[in-house]
């Protein structure tokens, strides 16, 4: 009898350890399924396709934000502070757009990740959105006078702030920054509905998102390159140099082919290497009326000789800045004694230190490429070390190596480096730039045509890398710039723009 007894006992007490652990479970779950609930009330509201405005299908200029993820790797409001206010013609002491950047769940602002934007050009006039969704505008109501209209049974909300026009519909908030007829535009940007929702960045590796498209900016097709062409970009999410993936689709991608390119040599300044394709440059000619029209007038066998020496071939070049000449020279001046006699004078010149390298098939092709040029009088007979070039204002020579390449050379090119260098990539294009390498870049003495836009802002670039790749139609690639000044790339990115526009600004 005890011993049932002590069985009931046992088996009572396993039941009721049963019951308080599976009741504690229960409750677990409720009080997670609870705060679940709360936080996906609390930060996320289902806006139905209905709901959404689409973007414009004619913007030029398209693309995402991920606000969140650019306020956790740098201060929105250093980035934004200064000319990228431009765009919205505002300023940064009263800005409520600057505000929302900064603090954007004070102004329930819902999915930062990704923030879509445009920028439409309609009669001349260039406007420029962004679009937010929110849960609702009680903050601004707060700070801005707001006017409400019912249209088609819906509320619709307005405001005017010292940047634009900010409209509000179903969680939507439409911004068009200052133009002619803002309201207008917007209120035609909230009457269409959205049946492509605008796609989100995947991840926290994309900082931000832009397509371009050359077909809705005005006057595009007068220039052949941007006719019918299209770039997207993906600014990466590096803290240690500025990073943009792209893909371009357009009429120059024609110049390029897939193939073996030289990698970068050491200490130089400037490389590209290109495997160029030039089979379609006459259809390029007759693209451009004037040019076809020109082309057609005159009679160029050097550029058709040059065409062909250039299609399906290879090219480098390196540069290595400009480099002072001293020379001296004498003669004839008449002296006091009214006698002729032999004067020395001393010149300094500047020039490009420069190697353009041209692969060619065989030799025999390269032999056809002098002789013409021989014949035109361009290059002298050749020598011990080639031919001598009589084009241009400085010395360069022109010759044919073992491997059939035609390469052109400034005679002070110093000798090449090559310890260390990269192994060649397969690629259709790829370019190097280190600044520090371009002797005489930021002596002001030294005159360079092309270039003084640039001094300032190369300055603070270590190095530009860009490569691309030829898939069919497409080019695709990526460019790397890293900065000298130790801060955020994307904060050296803007001080850069400043100062080269800065500069461009105050020429002549």
């Amino acid at each position: 009898m005890q011993c049932l007894m002590k069985c009931m006992c046992i088996s009572l007490k396993n039941n009721m350890q049963k019951k308080y652990f599976f009741s504690g479970a229960i409750l677990l779950l409720l009080i997670l399924s609870y705060l679940f609930y709360r936080s996906c009330k609390r930060d996320t509201i289902v806006i139905s396709l209905n709901e959404r405005f689409a973007l414009p299908d004619s913007a030029w200029l398209c693309g995402t934000v991920n606000l969140d993820q650019i306020r956790k790797e740098v201060a929105w409001s250093s980035l934004l502070n200064g000319d990228v206010f431009k765009l919205f013609k505002t300023d940064t002491t009263t800005s409520a757009l600057l505000q929302v950047f900064r603090n954007p769940s004070d102004y329930s602002i819902l999915e930062q990740h990704a923030i879509p934007y445009f920028s439409v050009w309609k009669d001349s006039i260039r406007y420029t959105g962004i679009i937010f969704q929110v849960t609702s505008i009680d903050r601004f109501s707060n700070e801005y006078p707001v006017d409400s209209i019912t249209h088609f049974n819906e509320k619709r909300y307005s405001f005017r702030t010292s940047e634009g026009i900010w409209m509000y519909r179903n969680h939507n908030l439409l911004f068009i920054g200052n133009a002619d007829n803002d309201s207008i535009f917007a209120a035609g940007i909230l009457n269409k509905k959205n049946i492509h929702p605008v796609e989100t960045i995947p991840d926290g590796t994309i900082l931000l998102t832009a397509t371009i498209r050359t077909a809705y900016i005005p006057y595009a097709d007068n220039n052949p390159l941007l006719r019918r062409s299209s770039m997207q970009l993906f600014l990466k999410n590096n803290s240690k140099a500025l990073q943009i993936n792209w893909n371009y689709t357009g009429p120059a991608a024609a110049f390029l082919k897939q193939g073996r390119l030289a990698a970068e040599k050491d200490a130089t300044g400037i490389f590209v290497a290109a495997n160029t394709s030039l089979d379609s440059i006459q259809t390029f000619i007759q693209g451009i009326p004037y040019l076809h029209s020109f082309y057609q007038k005159k009679s160029y066998p050097l550029i058709d000789t040059l065409i062909s020496t250039l299609n399906n071939n290879h090219l480098s070049l390196a540069f290595n800045g400009w480099k002072k000449i001293h020379s001296s020279y004498y003669t004839s001046v008449m002296n006091e004694e009214f006698e002729m006699v032999l004067q020395k004078k001393d010149t300094t010149s500047i020039e490009p230190v420069f190697k353009l390298t041209v692969s060619q098939p065989d030799k025999s092709a390269a032999l056809r490429f002098t002789a013409y040029l021989q014949k035109q009088g361009l290059i002298s007979a050749i020598n011990t070390t080639g031919f001598t070039v009589v084009l241009g204002s400085f010395d360069s020579e022109l010759k044919i190596e073992k491997d059939a390449s035609l390469v052109l050379h400034n005679k002070h090119q110093p000798a090449e480096s090559t310890s260390g260098s990269k192994d060649s990539i397969n690629g259709a294009f790829a370019m190097y730039i280190h600044p520090s390498y371009i002797s005489g870049l930021f002596d002001h003495k030294i005159k360079k045509e092309g270039f003084p836009v640039l001094d300032s802002g190369l300055k603070k670039i270590s190095s530009i890398e860009c490569i691309a790749a030829k898939h069919d139609r497409t080019l695709s690639g990526s460019l790397i710039v890293e900065f000298t000044d130790g801060t955020h790339p994307l904060l050296s990115f803007m001080e850069v723009l400043k100062r080269m526009t800065a500069k461009k600004n105050n020429q002549p």
